[in-house]
């Protein structure tokens, strides 16, 4: 926050060192989403083009294992404000990103409701993705469609 804040007063300088710092000390601590959600409010700062695009990269990979939605488009977001493009196909083999990160919910165990808070989503909108997952790949059960999950989607 404080490093926020002096980017907030105008010591752009002292901010981006404060918010590097703490970076490599949450990473360090063994919390790699809190370190790439404070690398991501540094990329927002007036940092140079070269490291910009590497924390937007390595934030983008974080965001996407760990599941943080908004986190996620806040930092495809910044990429193509930067002009930088993430490989954000609409597709993950024969299932959407989103259909995908539904899918491998269930893998996990996931309830419906549990899906749906996870990802910011109503239930019945999981349901209607799980629908459509269970037609693309011809399945015909939550069993099976969590080994699908399992086998299929990479951690």
């Amino acid at each position: 926050m404080t490093g926020l804040r002096l980017a907030a007063i105008g010591d752009p300088d002292a901010a981006a060192d404060l918010l590097r710092s703490s970076a490599d000390r949450t990473g360090a601590m063994g919390m790699p989403a809190l370190a790439a959600q404070t690398r991501l409010e540094l990329a927002e700062l007036a940092i140079g083009d070269d490291e910009r695009r590497e924390i937007v990269v390595s934030c983008h990979q974080i965001f996407q294992q760990a599941g943080a939605v908004l986190w996620l488009d806040r930092c495809r977001r910044l990429a193509r404000s930067a002009g930088l493009t993430l490989g954000s196909s609409r597709r993950t083999g024969p299932l959407t990103k989103r259909e995908t990160q539904v899918v491998e919910l269930v893998g996990e165990g996931l309830t419906n409701a549990d899906i749906a808070a996870r990802l910011f989503l109503s239930e019945r909108t999981v349901e209607a993705h799980l629908r459509h997952s269970y037609a693309r790949l011809g399945l015909t059960t939550r069993v099976a469609l969590a080994r699908w999950a399992a086998e299929n989607i990479a951690e």
